[in-house]
């Protein structure tokens, strides 16, 4: 098995720190091998960023995601560049708060739709965990990670005292995906 996963969007929204978490969960908790690579503008808020994530339950040789299993789009500008990319039968997730047309997905993937930004924002009162929530839809929807596993390596990277909502902005999305 060989997965390949972008996660696209914008500066500032913590797509590179999720990119690392559903790598380091990976490997330290679910038993897999991992790459994480990022790739970002000069812009230190709102340029293009992407962080892309190969899983595998074999040794990595290629360390470049070609043809993405999975892509989250945060933004209007990543979907319209990185949708297309996806495999066949692939699956996009899309950012409904930043992605309002969808014109340009590939024939023969699957698009899933949210709310991302607003679902953390109601479970939190925040929307800066938006990224720890897109990682509970993308843990439910693929299956890659466990929730439970995805939630152990959260933990373990947030700031002492947010523990409690960062928890909440996870399971937001695993129950998001979980509707529909």
């Amino acid at each position: 098995m060989r997965k390949e996963i972008l996660l696209t969007g914008f500066g500032g929204q913590g797509l590179i720190l999720a990119g690392i978490l559903m790598a380091e969960s990976a490997v330290l908790f679910q038993g897999l091998n991992a790459i994480q690579n990022q790739v970002y503008g000069i812009e230190a808020r709102g340029g293009e960023c992407r962080s892309e994530v190969i899983l595998s339950d074999a040794t990595i040789h290629h360390a470049d995601v070609d043809e993405p299993d999975v892509v989250l789009c945060m933004s209007q500008m990543a979907f319209n560049k990185f949708a297309p990319l996806v495999k066949d039968g692939g699956l996009v997730v899309v950012d409904t708060v930043f992605v309002e047309d969808t014109a340009k997905l590939k024939p023969g993937s699957r698009l899933k739709s949210y709310p991302i930004t607003e679902i953390c924002s109601k479970a939190t009162g925040k929307t800066i965990m938006a990224n720890v929530t897109a990682l509970g839809i993308l843990a439910q929807l693929t299956g890659l990670i466990s929730p439970e596993n995805m939630e152990k390596e959260v933990l373990s990277r947030v700031p002492a005292g947010t523990e409690d909502i960062n928890r909440k902005a996870l399971y937001a999305g695993v129950e998001a995906a979980k509707a529909g």
